[in-house]
Order: C-alpha cells, then sequence, then structure tokens
C-alpha cells in the first residue's frame, strides 16, 4: 500500500466515523480497552500553544497603550492556564513514552505528526515571553532561552533532513503543519531581543535566528502553497491551515523590536500578508464548530489569531489612529472569540466522551489497531508470496534516506 493510499484511507476512516476502540483478547472472547494514555496524540500540546499565546496578547494589553486600562488579570490567568496545560501534557505524554513506545514511534516517523513534538518547545518559549512582569527575572529567562534554543535547532535539524533526503515527508508533500518548525525561530528572535542577548552574551543572536527563520519559512510557504491541490496537501477548512499566520505575525513583532519598537513600513508590510492569509482562509468555512477531529487540534485555530492581534495592538500604538485602534480591537476581539469557542467545543466534546457518547479519536492509533487485527486474522501466505507481517510500515518508508 502506498504512503498516499494509507492517508486517504485514515481522512476516509475519519469522515465515515470508522471507529476502532476495542480488541478482542487472543484466545478469549472478552474485550480490552487500551489505556487512555496510549491514544494521548501529541498535539495534546496545542492546548498550552493556545493559552500561552493568548498570555503573551494579554500580557501586551496590560502594557503602555490605549488598552492598559485592561489590567494584568487576563495575562495571569491564560499564563496560569498554560503552564498547567503543559504541565498536564508533558505528564501523560512522559508515561506513553515510559509505557507505550510503539505508539509515540510512529507518531515520530509519521511525515506530519511529528511536526508535533516540537510543540513543548515552542510552548517553553512562550511561557518565558508572556511570563507576567512581576515575575520577570533575566537570569533564569536566559537559562531558559538556551535550553530551548538548543533542544529547537536540534529538532528542527532532523525535520530539514527529512525535507531534504526523505520521500514521503519532503517539501513537495507539505503541509500546514510544517510551520511548527518555523514559528520557533521568531519566538527565540523576539525573547533573544526581550533578554537583550545581543548585549550580554556578544553574539548578535536575534538577527541569527531570524535569518535562519525566514530563509525556512520562504520556502516551506510557498511548498504549502503550491501542494494544496493534491491529496497530501492540507485539506480545505482544516485548523491547522491558521498555522500559517502564525510565523509572519511572530517575525512582524521581531522586525518592529530591531526597528526600537516602532511599528513601522515593514512590519505593517507583513502585518497586512498576515491579514490576507486571514481573510483567505476564514473563507474556507473552519470547522470550528463540527466534532473535533483529534485532541488539541481545533486550538491550531488560537495561537495564530493571537499572534496577529498583538501586530495589530502594536500597530495601533504605533500609529494611535482611530482606524488602526479599530482595527486592533476586531483582531482582539476575534482572537478572544476563537479561544472561547475553542474552550467550551473541547469541553462539550470531553463531556461526551466522559459519558460514552463519542470518543476522542486518533487515525494512527486507529491504523495500530488494524495491524494488530491483520497480524490477528491474516491467512496463510503462499511459498511466493510476501507475508503480511513482514511488509514495512508506511511510517518506516518515510524515513528512507
Amino acid at each position: 500500500m502506498s504512503f498516499g493510499t494509507e492517508l486517504l484511507l485514515m481522512e476516509t476512516e475519519m469522515e465515515t466515523g470508522a471507529v476502532y476502540t476495542e480488541m478482542e483478547t487472543a484466545g478469549q472472547g472478552q474485550h480490552t480497552t487500551h489505556p487512555w494514555p496510549k491514544r494521548f496524540p501529541n498535539t495534546g500540546f496545542g492546548v498550552a500553544l493556545g493559552l500561552l499565546g493568548n498570555s503573551i496578547l494579554w500580557k501586551r494589553l496590560a502594557a503602555p497603550g490605549f488598552t492598559h486600562w485592561l489590567g494584568t488579570s487576563g495575562n495571569w490567568v491564560f499564563w496560569c492556564g498554560g503552564v498547567t496545560a503543559l504541565v498536564l501534557a508533558t505528564m501523560v505524554y512522559a508515561w506513553k513514552v515510559v509505557m507505550h513506545f510503539e505508539m509515540v514511534r510512529r507518531e515520530w516517523n509519521h511525515p506530519i505528526r511529528c511536526y508535533f513534538f516540537i510543540t513543548p518547545v515552542i510552548a517553553t518559549m512562550m511561557l518565558s515571553i508572556g511570563i507576567p512582569a512581576t515575575m520577570e527575572t533575566m537570569v533564569s529567562r536566559r537559562v531558559l532561552w538556551a535550553v530551548t534554543a538548543g533542544a529547537h535547532v536540534l529538532m528542527v535539524s532532523i525535520l530539514y533532513q527529512r525535507w531534504m533526503y526523505c520521500q514521503q515527508a519532503n517539501l513537495g508533500q507539505a503541509g500546514a503543519p510544517y510551520m511548527l518548525s518555523v514559528v520557533g525561530w521568531f519566538l527565540s528572535c523576539v525573547l533573544a531581543q526581550q533578554l537583550k542577548l545581543d548585549e550580554h552574551w556578544g553574539l548578535n543572536l536575534p538577527a541569527m535566528t531570524f535569518g535562519a527563520g525566514s530563509f525556512f519559512l520562504t520556502i516551506s510557504m510557498v511548498s504549502i502553497f503550491l501542494n494544496f491541490h493534491s491529496h497530501s496537501g492540507t485539506k480545505r477548512g482544516h485548523p491547522s491551515l491558521f498555522l500559517l499566520i502564525a510565523p509572519p505575525s511572530v517575525a512582524a513583532l521581531a522586525v518592529a523590536n530591531f526597528e526600537g519598537k516602532h511599528f513601522g513600513a515593514p512590519s505593517q508590510a507583513i502585518l497586512g500578508f498576515c491579514l490576507m492569509l486571514l481573510i483567505l482562509f476564514s473563507s474556507l468555512c473552519p470547522r470550528i464548530l463540527a466534532k473535533p477531529e483529534m485532541f488539541g487540534v481545533y486550538w491550531t485555530y488560537v495561537f495564530p489569531l493571537a499572534a496577529l492581534a498583538d501586530c495589530g495592538v502594536n500597530a495601533a500604538n504605533d500609529q494611535g489612529s482611530r482606524s488602526a485602534k479599530g482595527l486592533a480591537w476586531v483582531l482582539v476581539g476575534l482572537a478572544t472569540v476563537t479561544v472561547t469557542t475553542v474552550s467550551v467545543r473541547s469541553l462539550v466534546h470531553h463531556c461526551m466522551v466522559m459519558a460514552g457518547r463519542t470518543q476522542w479519536r486518533d487515525p494512527l492509533f486507529e491504523c495500530y489497531l488494524r495491524e494488530l487485527q491483520e497480524e490477528k486474522h491474516h491467512r496463510p501466505q503462499a511459498v511466493n508470496e510476501t507475508p503480511a507481517l513482514t511488509r514495512r510500515s508506511v511510517f518506516e518508508e518515510c524515513l528512507q534516506d
């Protein structure tokens, strides 16, 4: 079975509602439900990304400017919620790594899901950027920057090697989640600017990370747009489409910092590009009210819109015009409505899961159960026929060098 056929099969199962929640115990008529940590996807870290993204936005709203009257309460609420979500997701996934490493291996080998492994690093960067002002300490944040920057460089280096040499995970198969390997460069740049690392460490690290991010953003953005029409491209209305808004939005903030926190023409040009992406993706009928496909996937709506609203507030503070302030309020309102809607929709779905009326889906886990069933019920093979159990997994094929 080809990789493209496998993806189409998985997508068809998502649409038709095919569910594999149980498997028969070998030699018995009983059923064994798989532990829920085994079905916890790495997309679950998206909750922390969404909450911490809004903590950065509300920290900006509480800073001196036309939104200063809103206070720091929003920053504290979203930051504490984001930290809690990050810690819980890390604990659950650490359990999954220890107890169910096979599913972790499949996620890492998958050409799309592997990009969500970088989300804990991105969330940690956002945690440091959005930390309430009364808790800021330069020394600890600089240590945190060094740790996250090192982890980020290590992980994206592996992902970029796949772009170069992998047959099934190269730029010709690019999808919107590829942006997760890019946005970290600009978050690292913004954090380095806040910590003034160029002055204290004697290296212009903000410029270096911005340069790396600009290159990979350019080639990945073009590749994703060129691949939308193919079966491997991101589908119409999928939540991950909004991830394309995040890297340029954060880049606009970094450019403004390079200009002495002046949101000038270069930053406004990037803001205009991001607004066009927002209009384009909003016209593709987002599924924000539909049944969530997987835990955490819908939170990909949240962080990019918070970053875009942050740009709008910066532009309004710099220009001071009524129209700029009006645009900023629209973007802030959109980000607030989005995080509220996603939170409520996810909570409703989780209540239905707890009541036994539905479940959180994971196509990779369902594919894993299907392979177990095939292994159990496979028919005897002819001498010259390749046994089904010895065929190479599509997830391992995507790592061919």
